[in-house]
């Protein structure tokens, strides 16, 4: 994007990192406190500052007089990086509206202008990266303040493009953007319910109650309480459908390995068969029922091919209880 002129001005990052790149793109060098100055200038959106007020704030720690020197120093440097962003007017200082363009404005320029797409790409993450700007009290009141807003900002592209996207029927689509606005903040009991029911409705309910079970642990962590009763209304639901998901594929399992597995017809034979599947994970126990006088080989057979697959037997002899 160029100004009225045609200039391409430089561009300050503040979404996922704090960078000043020139027209061309390449990074500018520039200390941090420096970038914090235009990252606080570009919020205040061409309304001059006091210079006090701008010492105060990103020197908080030093005097009032070397405060001051540090801010010109500051505002010297940043002038020979980039001549036409800054206004010093005596004792303010403003960032000329078209002087400087910011991610952060471009992403809330993209949704004003309903581009939904074009303002998620434009976040990079959080706001300065989500680190501490300094030691300064305000400085950190400022930062916090700023990242909570553009955070929210963010949220409210996200859960429109997430509507339309529920509107269309399109549950696979909307998946992804349901998992970032419960990045954005994982305690957010109608984040998570969008993305479990996202996840339902593309045929993913055990992903589903993973995303509710997640949130309940976090909010016992955190908040030392459960899920509200409106999710915990659908977790039971969604457990109630991976039950009956797995039931029917343990079902199904057993029919396939039945049709597709025939067994010899005598006894001796059937028990061989029925050790095979047993000792290649194919079914998990095994009952042999033999008459008396199929019994002995039956027992036999099968005694022999569990000690040829070294398996562990476990003998025992019963007899009629005394009455």
């Amino acid at each position: 994007m160029s100004t009225l002129d045609g200039r391409v001005p430089h561009r300050l990052r503040t979404l996922g990192t704090l960078e000043l790149t020139g027209p061309d793109g390449a990074p500018v060098p520039a200390h941090r406190r420096e970038l914090l100055l235009l990252a606080y200038l570009a919020g205040r959106r061409g309304r001059a500052e006091s210079r006090g007020t701008l010492a105060t704030l990103l020197w908080e720690d030093r005097e009032e007089a070397r405060a001051r020197g540090s801010l010109r120093q500051a505002l010297f440097r940043l002038r020979k990086a980039i001549p036409d962003a800054l206004t010093l007017d005596g004792e303010t200082v403003a960032l000329r509206p078209d002087g400087l363009h910011t991610d952060v404005e471009e992403m809330e320029r993209h949704a004003a202008a309903g581009a939904l797409d074009a303002a998620i790409a434009a976040w990079g993450g959080e706001f300065l990266g989500g680190e501490e700007p300094g030691e300064g009290s305000a400085l950190r009141e400022w930062a916090d303040g700023e990242r909570a807003r553009v955070r929210a900002a963010f949220a409210r592209v996200l859960e429109r493009r997430l509507a339309l996207l529920e509107a269309s029927g399109d549950a696979a689509t909307a998946i992804p953007d349901a998992e970032r606005l419960v990045a954005l903040d994982p305690l957010d009991a109608g984040a998570t319910e969008r993305l479990a029911s996202a996840l339902r409705r593309a045929g993913d309910p055990a992903a589903a109650l993973r995303a509710l079970d997640a949130l309940a642990a976090r909010r016992r962590a955190e908040l030392g309480s459960g899920l509200p009763p409106r999710l915990t209304a659908l977790a039971e639901s969604v457990r109630g459908e991976v039950a009956a998901r797995e039931a029917e594929g343990a079902r199904a399992a057993l029919r396939q390995s039945a049709a597709g597995n025939a067994v010899p017809a005598d006894a001796r034979g059937r028990v061989l068969a029925a050790w095979r599947h047993v000792a290649d994970g194919a079914d998990p126990v095994l009952l042999v029922e033999a008459r008396d006088g199929d019994a002995a080989d039956v027992l036999d057979a099968l005694l022999d091919a569990a000690a040829a697959d070294d398996a562990v037997v476990l003998a025992a002899r019963g007899y009629p209880a005394d009455r």
